[in-house]
């Protein structure tokens, strides 16, 4: 039996490391910026895809910190090859699916193995318009 919960913890063990890996190494990774309401900037990283000129993120939930800065304060900052650009930041849920389609063809494998443990029911696509 002890033998049997090794090689379970080791399973677990791999599985949150390809879990980690998964989020920097399956693709390209962008930094955002949102701010607080006194504007202490908050940066995560975070994946990105393009769809002709519009520009995708994605949420996996309403609830995550930064979204949640982001509907509080819709301009943001990406800092993407190096560069960074200011936009304003729309939460658009009825492009969610195509965003998950988008993001799944561009991340393949990394988007699968994090999919396992976070359900897309309640993601959120986000589309950065450049701003004003």
């Amino acid at each position: 039996m002890s033998r049997l919960f090794t090689y379970l913890m080791l399973a677990a063990l791999a599985f949150g490391i390809a879990l980690l890996l998964a989020g920097d190494l399956g693709g390209e990774v962008v930094k955002l910026t949102t701010f607080d309401e006194i504007r202490t900037p908050f940066t995560t990283k975070i994946w990105i895809v393009d769809q002709g000129n519009a520009l995708w993120i994605r949420a996996g939930s309403s609830r995550a910190e930064w979204f949640q800065r982001l509907s509080q304060r819709s301009g943001v900052e990406l800092e993407r090859n190096g560069r960074v650009t200011r936009y304003r930041a729309v939460p658009v849920k009825e492009a969610t699916p195509g965003v998950n389609t988008l993001m799944a063809a561009k991340y393949g494998w990394a988007d699968w193995l994090i999919g396992l443990v976070r359900s897309r029911d309640n993601a959120v696509a986000v589309r950065l318009d450049p701003a004003s």
